[in-house]
């Protein structure tokens, strides 16, 4: 079974974001899927990234680093 949660959107398109139940081994799972824009799309038109609750935290806190320092300059 899987969740759809708030769709958010970027530079490349929209990005959906579902979680999903990755089996006895993974365990609850995020993943995040792009809409490739129009020079990027050959075989599929679609990248995704799929991680563990571990990873999103890693992530996340990578992210907001990022951010608060950008915004920093």
């Amino acid at each position: 079974m899987s969740k759809e949660l708030t769709p958010t959107r970027c530079d490349t398109g929209k990005v959906s974001v579902t979680q999903f139940w990755g089996g006895m081994v993974r365990g609850t799972m995020l993943q995040m899927t792009f809409s490739k824009p129009e020079y990027e799309r050959g075989k599929s038109p679609l990248w995704y990234l799929q991680v563990n609750p571990s990873q999103a935290r890693d992530m996340a806190a990578t992210l907001l680093a990022f951010a608060e320092e950008q915004a920093n300059d």
